[in-house]
């Protein structure tokens, strides 16, 4: 279910979804995406996630995937397996990894709901490195040796965007 969900709720276009991708590539032969997409709901930076209403044998199934504190809150957990995700989620971010978080859920209509999906299963967590180009040490020194002000504005999950920060001023001179 965890690779229907990277597959499906995937528009194959982000760099993010494109690593995705190149993960799944090797699987793909054992794996069968036969499934027909019935609706969609492609990421939201606002709602941080995207969903997929998927058709196979006449079962419908909804794939979602998205920044892994929204997911989480969309599925059914006891407190206990919430908080382990949630402490997973937190190392993972602390090491600077992308995280996105996936859940599925069995569908009866034929379109997506407004509402954000709830009562969800809840599949695990993907964790992608993306390491800071080569070249933006130094451009961030250059900018702020010419007295411009940073700030950063970020939509990844705050522990990975300090994390990825703090990678940054640690290969920086100034």
């Amino acid at each position: 279910a965890a690779f229907s969900a990277m597959y499906w709720a995937n528009v194959h276009e982000d760099p993010l979804e494109l690593a995705i991708d190149d993960y799944l590539k090797p699987n793909l032969s054992k794996t069968k995406f036969n499934g027909t997409k019935v609706d969609e709901q492609p990421f939201d930076p606002d709602l941080k996630y995207q969903t997929a209403l998927i058709e196979e044998s006449d079962v419908k199934t909804l794939y979602i995937s998205g920044a892994p504190e929204v997911v989480l809150q969309m599925c059914e957990l006891s407190n206990s397996q919430r908080a382990k995700w949630q402490q997973k989620i937190k190392i993972w971010g602390d090491q600077g990894l992308r995280i996105v978080g996936l859940a599925t859920k069995k569908h009866t209509d034929n379109k997506l709901s407004k509402e954000a999906p709830t009562n969800c299963q809840w599949l695990g967590l993907i964790g992608i490195e993306d390491p800071v180009r080569s070249g933006v040490v130094e451009t961030i020194e250059q900018m702020c040796l010419s007295g411009v002000r940073l700030k950063i504005i970020t939509g990844d999950y705050l522990p990975t965007a300090q994390a990825i920060w703090n990678n940054i001023k640690s290969g920086s001179k100034t």
